[in-house]
């Protein structure tokens, strides 16, 4: 693995702004397969870079621009890229486990198979980003910006979605088994044969979405989400907002089944809130009406779920 002084590190920086800026004797970066793990590239333009296979690991490259760098298998665990440009990057195969990359631009950047575990993502920026079988187990990508991002068959076990943007994102056959998914936009996105086992999408846009086949089974919380109007419905009845699926209603924040809402006793019922039994005395023969007659359609048979990558080292 090569290794560079401070100094020829500084050198071929600065003989790649002058290939960036089309100046004599400029020469484009070259760190395929480099050691430059805790180096210190903070704010440095490492545009079109060559970085393949490099160790950055610790390193800081906050606020660095490295769109159109090719990273791929780059080794980026802990290191600091918040606000970092790596807009278009390739980052095929690479790891960035537990990186920080809050407020990076990660728009249009490739990162299939790439590993993304325990990363900070907050406000992050991958609006159309190539994620497919990624690992992104446990990172935390509240409110970041994944609109349009492909997400097909990504591992999202545990992670923190809590508001992020996913409208039109590509989410086929994901694992999002016991995300957060509370006040997301999913609007448009495909879902369809996702994994939602213990996923709480309390507050969640899903307009339009498409969950075909996806497992909804033991969903955590439908609070307050706004449904697709094929296998999740929402309406407000009065007091409190309702959500349903073929098997299971949400009122409030009591989540059972159908048929043990409506086996409840007027005990059971008043216990759950001291305005529930004079509400569902008028709203449990409506309820029922309403969903005999507009029932919320099957999401797909139970899965076994899916296993974390093997990327996830």
């Amino acid at each position: 693995m090569k290794t560079f002084t401070p100094e020829q590190l500084s050198e071929i920086l600065g003989k790649h702004k002058l290939w960036l800026d089309d100046g004599e004797g400029g020469e484009r970066a070259d760190l395929r397969g480099a050691n430059l793990v805790d180096a210190n590239l903070r704010d440095a333009d490492l545009r079109g870079a060559y970085l393949r296979d490099a160790y950055l690991g610790g390193a800081d490259l906050r606020d660095a621009y490295l769109g159109g760098a090719n990273l791929r298998g780059a080794d980026l665990r802990g290191a600091d890229l918040r606000g970092a440009n790596l807009g278009g990057a390739y980052l095929g195969d690479a790891n960035l486990g537990d990186a920080d990359l809050r407020s990076a631009n990660l728009g249009g950047a490739y990162l299939r198979d790439a590993n993304l575990g325990g990363a900070d993502l907050r406000s992050a920026n991958l609006g159309g980003a190539y994620l497919r079988d990624a690992n992104l187990g446990g990172a935390n990508l509240r409110d970041a910006y994944l609109g349009g991002a492909n997400l097909r068959g990504a591992y999202l076990r545990g992670a923190d979605l809590g508001g992020a943007y996913l409208g039109g994102a590509y989410l086929r056959d994901a694992n999002l088994g016991g995300a957060n998914l509370r006040d997301a936009y999913l609007g448009g996105a495909n879902l369809r044969g996702a994994y939602l086992r213990g996923a709480d999408l309390g507050g969640a846009y899903l307009g339009g979405a498409n969950l075909g086949d996806a497992d909804l089974g033991e969903v955590r919380n439908l609070n307050d989400a706004t449904g697709n109007r094929r296998e999740i419905k929402a309406i407000q009845c009065d007091l409190w907002p309702v959500t349903y699926t073929a098997e299971r209603m949400q009122i409030g924040c009591q989540f059972h089944a159908l048929a043990e809402w409506w086996a409840f006793t007027d005990e059971e019922i008043a216990d759950m809130d001291s305005q529930a039994l004079a509400w569902w005395k008028v709203w449990k023969p409506l309820l029922q009406q309403i969903i005999e007659t507009s029932p919320a359609e099957p999401g797909g048979e139970p899965k076994q779920e899916p296993a974390e990558p093997e990327n996830a080292a």
